[in-house]
């Protein structure tokens, strides 16, 4: 229950939790880093805007510091949430897909050209 209050409490006002982990994490030293960046790399996976963290980042451990782990913590953050969409959500995906043909084209063209497409 103590996680569900937790949830209950960041999701009922984020501005405010974001405030207070901020302040926690000043607190604790150099384990602030490490605690920082997985709640930084949490809010990216569930796409809660991170600008006050990262805005915070730098106030907290200086602009080396605060850009080193905003961008390790962001990195992780994309390639997990690449990973939950090509393996949790592909079938959810591609249910949608059937729906909307014009994307199903495109999926596919990014199936069979995606690096190319990328570099567009």
């Amino acid at each position: 229950t103590d996680t569900y209050n937790a949830i209950q409490t960041f999701l009922s006002n984020p501005t405010e939790t974001l405030q207070s982990v901020t302040t926690q994490v000043q607190s604790m030293g150099n384990l602030g880093l490490v605690y920082f960046g997985v709640v930084y790399t949490v809010a990216e996976i569930l796409a809660i805007p991170a600008i006050p963290l990262t805005a915070s980042a730098g106030y907290l451990f200086g602009v080396t510091g605060g850009t080193a782990v905003v961008l390790l913590s962001a990195s992780v953050a994309a390639a997990v949430s690449f990973i939950i969409g090509r393996t949790l959500l592909r079938g959810y995906v591609e249910s949608m897909l059937d729906e909307y043909p014009k994307f199903r084209k495109i999926d596919g063209a990014i199936g069979r050209e995606g690096f190319k497409l990328m570099l567009l």
